[in-house]
């Protein structure tokens, strides 16, 4: 992810490096915890404050279901 300003620029990755296309890229595991790949043609341009909202929610929820444990 890179930022600009209040805009995000996200790359989607995937863990299926079985085959890799001509559109996208190998991330070796030396940079995250298994090899992936991200792809080329569904790169995105996201308002960080969307970005800052999903992680909010996403923690909240995670630890609601800790709570609930």
């Amino acid at each position: 992810m890179a930022i600009h300003g209040n805009r995000a620029i996200v790359i989607p990755i995937t863990g299926n490096v079985s085959k890799i296309y001509p559109f996208e890229f190998l991330i070796k595991s030396k940079y995250l915890f298994n090899e992936s790949k991200g792809c080329c043609d569904q790169i995105q341009t996201v308002s960080t404050k969307r970005i800052i909202k999903n992680t909010e929610t996403f923690q909240i929820q995670k630890w609601k279901h800790l709570i609930r444990l």
